[in-house]
């Protein structure tokens, strides 16, 4: 109770990405964020891009756990 998990991982907006093993940690998507949070209140989920070329997606969440 009170803890704070907080996701900072890079980011896909394609719904249903292709996933090779050998590749892992992959992009992850905002449904895979969301089912991160399980028992846990979303506080700010935030979706950035970069200054690269071309610019890099990347999660920042924040979740909350109150009971």
């Amino acid at each position: 109770p009170g803890g704070t998990l907080l996701i900072i991982a890079h980011a896909t907006e394609e719904p249903a990405p292709e996933r090779d093993p050998s590749s892992f940690p992959w992009p992850l998507t905002r449904a895979e964020i969301d089912s991160a949070a399980g028992l846990l209140h979303p506080v700010k989920i935030e979706l950035l891009r970069d200054d690269q070329t071309p610019p890099a997606l990347r999660w920042r969440a924040e979740f909350n756990r109150t009971a």
